[in-house]
């Protein structure tokens, strides 16, 4: 029986991920531990190039990584060459300076920011490695929402249309949705649990449970679940937590 130790929206806090992993019984070494990232790995928090070193020292068949938002954010900031204010907003200046010092210090001799980023086997790895979704059993691991259709009052998700070339703007906007405000307005696919990230979970315990604050001392951060969803987001920056669930599975 394999476990899969699921967190999301780290958001380049190493110590809080890797205080959840251990809480919840995460061994780096036991080859039926499979550590999932629902996306938004970095940006943010200080601890980029921990957070990238822990991710590709993990075997291949032993990690998820799932593309979120902040992902696209960096392709398309390290594809522009330069920064602009989303990028300082969002922290993907800090990410990307952040690995361009570490780069420089490795003794990459390129003089182009662009080209030392380009050229980061650090984020490389880590960024080829990423899926828009995962599947385990009827459990799906995805970053906020998915593609969809809706027909006689039933929602479908459409994970893949090869044939589409409008999938992947699909899969791009699927990112940025508040998966908790779909879920409750648009219904979900019945065949699935949605194991999702990218709004905070306070959100959703407020808005939709009438439990708890969005913000403040009341907020709660933990994992939201609800029929055919658990979201997973605690804010980390807000509230210094990273949440892990452990899902098992053959």
């Amino acid at each position: 029986m394999k476990k899969y130790f699921i967190v999301s929206d780290v958001h380049s806090f190493y110590v809080p991920m890797k205080e959840a992993l251990d809480e919840a019984g995460f061994d780096y070494h036991n080859p039926d531990h499979i550590f999932v990232s629902l996306g938004d790995l970095l940006d943010r928090g200080e601890e980029t190039v921990k957070c990238l070193q822990f991710v590709n020292s993990l075997p291949k068949e032993r990690k998820i990584l799932i593309r979120g938002n902040h992902e696209d954010l960096l392709d398309s900031c390290i594809d522009r060459g330069y920064y602009t204010s989303v990028d300082y907003h969002n922290g993907t200046a800090k990410t990307c300076d952040t690995v361009y010092i570490y780069e420089k210090l490795r003794g990459n001799d390129e003089d182009e920011w662009s080209s030392v980023l380009k050229e980061s086997s650090l984020l490389n790895k880590y960024l080829s490695c990423l899926k828009d979704y995962a599947q385990v059993g009827n459990n799906i691991f995805t970053h906020a929402w998915v593609p969809w259709e809706c027909a006689n009052g039933e929602v479908t998700y459409v994970f893949e249309k090869p044939e589409d070339g409008r999938h992947v703007a699909k899969w791009t906007t699927a990112r940025w949705e508040n998966p908790f405000d779909m879920w409750k307005v648009h219904g979900h696919d019945k065949r699935y649990t949605l194991f999702c990230g990218h709004w905070h979970t306070s959100w959703a315990h407020s808005k939709l449970h009438k439990e708890g604050e969005e913000w403040g001392e009341n907020a709660r951060f933990e994992p939201f679940e609800d029929d055919g969803i658990v979201g997973m987001d605690a804010c980390t920056a807000y509230s210094g937590k990273v949440n892990c669930c452990v899902l098992e599975a053959e």
